[in-house]
């Protein structure tokens, strides 16, 4: 159930939601050319993909309570990042990735 503050919320006007392939975190479940973003050593983009992290488990008393500390996400350089390989996704690999604008 949504508070009140949360649903009153607004976004901005024609504001866009990332790609599927932009928000997906398990990289067996992106197109292989997205993949290789997370799992290559020479990514731009590879310090967003860590293998270790701190769990805030601040008042929990099991550490699945917790919240995960993830680093934050620089967009510009994630969209940079998948622009250049964009061109590589199949036609259907395309399909499944459109880039949506909020209505």
């Amino acid at each position: 159930m949504l508070t009140a503050s949360a649903s009153s919320s607004s976004l901005p006007q024609n504001s866009r939601s990332f790609a599927l392939s932009k928000k997906v975190s398990s990289a067996h479940a992106l197109p292989p050319s997205y993949r290789s973003l997370m799992t290559t050593d020479d990514s731009r983009i590879l310090d967003f993909y860590v293998d270790d992290f701190d769990v805030d488990t601040d008042g929990k008393r099991f550490i699945w309570q917790g919240i995960c500390k993830f680093p934050f996400i620089d967009e510009e350089r994630l969209l940079d990042s998948t622009k250049m390989i964009k061109k590589e996704l199949t036609e259907e690999e395309a399909k499944r990735n459109p880039e949506n604008v909020d209505k």
